[in-house]
């Protein structure tokens, strides 16, 4: 158990996480009310504190190669390849090639003890893929693009993992439990689809447009932040009619978001596939008015209006796979056989690292260029990234569990409740990996805890109660540490507890702030770190939201697990 130096927590509950700290380890442990720990905060950031960062920017790039009739070609080394970064040459650091015909086993889940759960998502070889369904633009969560995935699914070869996503309202969703390999599992998660959808769709009016063009921004920054948590490449098959104003600027200039996107895609080692499913189709009938004498004019400029669209959208398609390595499908009927083709594309690739000559985020581009020395070779590989702190891109100011983060103390912490920022029915993430015991405490009860630990709803305030407790696992490796005094180095984790009803309605809440200070050994060793908290709850099944976030790197993790608080005697069935 690794030992803490000093830790100082800020919230609701204070003493029941103190008692817990010092039961598992932790040298000296202190409580400060808000104004106490913003004093605190404001004089230890006044000095002169160096932030401790190990510098592990490597730069990955996935490099898929291809002779000249689409083939992937096998067997390359790394002498093969060559790299610059802003027409400078780059010390490949990392090579290794992946293959389709590399036989794939698929990983054996972590064993927890009873009640315990975890964010980690197990990796196993090869690439993850992505089915990601587009309901902000339309045409990717239909009853065809579902059977089209089903028909995929009862081909793929046994261990090929595969997450199902669906992209809606500005974020997305996660069908079933997340990435997996279990057959039986993705086929009952893939459904039946939502509605068909007429194959022709208009282009909207321009406030209507830049709406859906900002939900698809921020549903696929989302999309980038929950799969930043996976180790590998993800390929990533965006089904759907596609964005092409975000490409083109049809109603707005959206260059820096879109590269903000392709930024946190890139760190996620991303690379999209986009698959058009409007299909092999007719151009619409057109819409005459007027004498007849005009009728074919009118027919030619509304296919040709038609046909541009379509042509454009094309090219946004072309735009968005090229920018992160990967490759468009279009024209063609067979949904089923273009998710197995685009599967099949980004099954068989080349992975290397390169460490870039700066490692600050100074916001510049840099233009990544990978050549193979073979003759009659194609390469597809992403072709440069923003120095953006990737951890900012995902999580902006002022939308981090309510917490304070680096950007926003100057004016306090954010407004934004936990409520709505931890809500039931908004997507993992997994920048912090972490493991969590939920169960009814066994702590006795101090003379000085509150009477009801947490935020309890008045409705509630007659019911018997349970005291749960809940102890993190957190590995130091995951925390950003600023230098201190002695050797000693400082961090701050913010532990956040929601609970829900099955309705969606708030019933309790939980907000800690934990201040540590680590020594050498104990960051060196990167044995986990056990932090504890109580929380009273009302009989009845419930959502258990939990947060961790990272006060210093601005990170963030999130679990959320159904639990049954029993009546009277306190018994928990708890299920994942």
């Amino acid at each position: 158990m690794a030992r803490l130096g000093r830790v100082v927590l800020v919230g609701v509950g204070v003493m029941a996480a103190l008692a817990g700290l010092a039961r598992h380890g932790v040298g000296r442990v202190e409580a400060m009310d808000r104004t106490e720990f913003s004093a605190w905060q404001q004089d230890a950031e006044s000095r002169s504190i160096t932030t401790l960062k190990v510098y592990s920017r490597e730069t990955m790039v996935d490099v898929t190669v291809t002779d000249a009739k689409g083939q992937p070609v096998h067997g390359l080394t790394q002498a093969d390849f060559s790299v610059t970064e802003d027409d400078k040459p780059q010390s490949i650091r990392s090579f290794k090639e992946f293959s389709k015909d590399t036989p794939v086993t698929a990983s054996t889940p972590r064993k927890l003890p009873p009640n315990t759960y975890t964010n980690v998502i197990e990796t196993g070889p090869g690439p993850l893929y992505v089915l990601l369904f587009d309901n902000v633009n339309g045409g990717g969560d239909t009853i065809q693009t579902r059977r089209a995935a089903a028909t995929f699914i009862k081909n793929m070869a046994p261990g090929t993992r595969v997450a199902l996503l669906v992209l809606a309202g500005g974020s997305f969703t996660v069908q079933g439990p997340g990435p997996t390999s279990n057959r039986a599992l993705l086929l009952r998660m893939v459904g039946p689809g939502i509605r068909n959808e007429p194959i022709y769709v208009r282009e909207a009016d321009c406030d209507t447009q830049v709406t859906l063009d900002r939900m698809t921004l921020d549903g696929l920054k989302k999309v980038g932040a929950y799969l930043s948590g996976i180790q590998g490449k993800k390929n990533m098959i965006w089904i759907g009619h596609g964005n092409s104003d975000i490409i083109f600027d049809r109603c707005q200039n959206w260059n820096g978001p879109l590269q903000e996107t392709y930024d946190l895609l890139e760190d996620a080692q991303v690379t999209a596939y986009p698959l058009d499913s409007h299909g092999i189709e007719a151009p619409p009938e057109p819409k005459l008015s007027g004498p007849a004498s005009s009728w074919g004019e009118q027919s030619a400029t509304q296919n040709m209006d038609w046909l541009s669209l379509l042509a454009t959208n094309h090219l946004s398609m072309e735009a968005v796979a090229e920018a992160t390595g990967g490759q468009a499908f279009y024209n063609t009927n067979d949904i089923a056989g273009a998710i197995a083709n685009a599967a099949d594309a980004g099954s068989s690739y080349y992975t290397l690292s390169y460490a870039p000559p700066s490692v600050e985020y100074d916001g510049r581009t840099h233009a990544i260029s990978v050549k193979v020395d073979r003759p009659g070779i194609h390469v597809l590989y992403r072709k440069g990234y923003s120095a953006e702190d990737p951890v900012l891109l995902a999580h902006p100011p002022e939308t981090l569990l309510g917490h304070v983060t680096r950007d926003t103390r100057p004016t306090g912490p954010a407004v934004e409740t936990l409520a709505a920022v931890l809500s039931p029915r908004g997507p993992p993430a997994t920048q912090i990996l972490f493991d969590v015991r939920v169960e009814p405490s066994s702590m006795a009860a101090k003379p000085d805890d509150p009477a009801v630990m947490g935020t309890l709803n008045a409705s509630f305030k007659d019911k018997p109660l349970t005291r749960y407790g809940l102890q993190y696992d957190v590995l130091p490796s995951q925390i950003a540490f600023t230098d201190g005094p002695g050797g000693t180095h400082n961090g701050s984790l913010g532990l956040d507890v929601v609970v829900f009803d099955v309705t969606g309605k708030l019933v309790t809440g939980l907000s800690q702030t934990v201040k540590m200070s680590l020594n050498n050994k104990t960051v060196a060793d990167n044995e986990p770190i056990n932090f504890s908290q109580q929380i009273d709850l009302p009989p009845g099944r419930f959502f258990v939201r939990i947060g961790v976030f990272d006060g210093v790197s601005n990170k963030v993790g999130t679990l959320q697990i159904p639990v049954m608080v029993a009546k009277g005697s306190g018994a928990v069935t708890a299920g994942r």
